[in-house]
C-alpha cells in the first residue's frame, strides 16, 4: 500500500536541501521504502526578497541576526559540516544569493507536471553553484539541463501559470501553523527539520500494512 509523505520546503533553505536530499536517497536505496510517495509543497522563507540577488547570505547574515562576522562564519562552517553528514559535499551556503524563490517553486510545479524531479537541481544551483535562482534565465537554464523545453519554460515563467498552486501551498502552511522548513507530514504525524529523517524512516517502517 502506498504511504504518502507531504513535505514543505524552500529552495532558499539549506536545511530543506539537506532534508530532501536525505529522504530521497534513503527511499531510493531501501527496497522496504518502495511504497513511499513524496508530495512536495512550496514555502517561501524570503517572500519579500528581491529577485536580482544583489547580496550574498554572508553579506546580510550579521545584520539580520545581530551577530559578529566571526559568529556568522562559524554558522556557515557548521552548515557545511552538517550538509556533508547528509551527503552534500559541496555546500557553499555563505556565497548563496539572497533572492526570491517564487518562480523556482513555479518551475518545480511545472517540472512535476512533466514528470521531472527538478528540486535538487534547483537547490544545488543555489547552494553549491551559487546561481541566482530568482532569475528567470537561470531557471530556464536549470530546466534545460534537466531535459525540459527551455523556451516553453521561459514562456511559463513570464506568465502566472502555477502561481495559484504555490499560493495554495503557502496558505495551507500558514493556516496549519507551519513556520519552519523542512516539514514532513505523514497523516497527522509531523516531522520537523533535516535531523528528523532517521526518526521518520523508522516511523514509516513501523507502520502496519493496513495503514
Amino acid at each position: 500500500m502506498t504511504i504518502t509523505v507531504h513535505y514543505w520546503t524552500d529552495f532558499c533553505s539549506p536545511y530543506s536541501y539537506m532534508g530532501v536530499h536525505s529522504i530521497k536517497k534513503r527511499i531510493a536505496d531501501d527496497p522496504e521504502l518502495a511504497n513511499i510517495k513524496l508530495v512536495p509543497h512550496a514555502y517561501e522563507t524570503e517572500p519579500r526578497a528581491r529577485a536580482d540577488g544583489r547580496f550574498t547570505i554572508k553579506h546580510i547574515y550579521p545584520y539580520r541576526y545581530h551577530v559578529e562576522q566571526w559568529e556568522a562564519d562559524q554558522h556557515f562552517e557548521s552548515v557545511a559540516r552538517l550538509a556533508k553528514k547528509h551527503g552534500i559535499d559541496d555546500m557553499n551556503y555563505e556565497s548563496s544569493l539572497v533572492t526570491n524563490s517564487r518562480d523556482a517553486h513555479r518551475l518545480a510545479k511545472y517540472a512535476r507536471k512533466h514528470r521531472v524531479d527538478i528540486e535538487e537541481a534547483i537547490m544545488h544551483a543555489n547552494f553549491c553553484e551559487n546561481r541566482n535562482i530568482g532569475d528567470k534565465e537561470v531557471l530556464a537554464d536549470i530546466a534545460e539541463e534537466a531535459g525540459l523545453d527551455r523556451e516553453e519554460v521561459k514562456q511559463m515563467l513570464e506568465g502566472d501559470e502555477f502561481r495559484d498552486m504555490v499560493v495554495a501551498d503557502e496558505t495551507y502552511a500558514f493556516q496549519n501553523k507551519i513556520g519552519e522548513v523542512p516539514l514532513f507530514v505523514i497523516g497527522k504525524k509531523r516531522f520537523d527539520g533535516e535531523a528528523c529523517v532517521d526518526h521518520m524512516i523508522a516511523y514509516l517502517k513501523a507502520l502496519p500494512d493496513e495503514e
